[in-house]
């Protein structure tokens, strides 16, 4: 992921879809507590962006809400 993106190099759609993270975190953090389940949020959350790759303006303009899937739990 950074190397895909350092220098500001929008990352290409297959090298987007090519990440996996968050469904490793998944399944292998599945019955995290505490600090982990946090980890595991974030890393859930980090693949989502990279596969999204919102453009700049999108990225400024973004709020917490933009993310909520409404189930409650964010």
């Amino acid at each position: 992921m950074r190397r895909w993106s350092a220098n500001g190099r929008t990352p290409t759609d297959g090298e987007r879809r090519s990440i996996d993270v968050g469904l490793v975190a998944a399944r292998e953090l599945s019955e995290a507590t505490g600090e982990t389940t946090v980890l595991a949020h974030e890393l859930f959350v980090l693949n989502n962006y990279f596969e999204d790759w919102p453009t700049d303006d999108q990225a400024a303009t973004d709020s917490d809400e933009d993310f909520d899937d409404g189930d409650g739990d964010e």
